[in-house]
């Protein structure tokens, strides 16, 4: 799991995560991979899949979903939609 992440990116999850709690309950790490496993299941029914994820928070659902694809080695994409002007400048 999380074959694309790397040490860089789950240090960005974490800052992420805890910049969101102040905002109030943020997704957690455990629906993060149960994300990460939906996209990567998804992306296997199609060669260049779409994803759409929309949010009020700091893109930490788009941290997970991203790297299922790349995981996946397919040439798919995800577009982010965020709620709010404060989530859309985290983001």
């Amino acid at each position: 799991m999380l074959r694309a992440a790397d040490e860089k990116l789950l240090n960005l999850m974490k800052k992420v995560f805890v910049e969101s709690e102040a905002e109030g309950p943020p997704v957690s790490f455990a629906c993060g991979r149960l994300l990460y496993t939906l996209a990567h299941l998804a992306s296997r029914s199609s060669a260049s899949p779409a994803i759409l994820e929309v949010g009020d928070g700091y893109g930490f659902s788009t941290l997970w979903l991203a790297p299922a694809l790349a995981d996946e080695g397919v040439d798919g994409n995800v577009y982010s939609m965020e709620a709010g002007e404060r989530s859309r400048e985290g983001a």
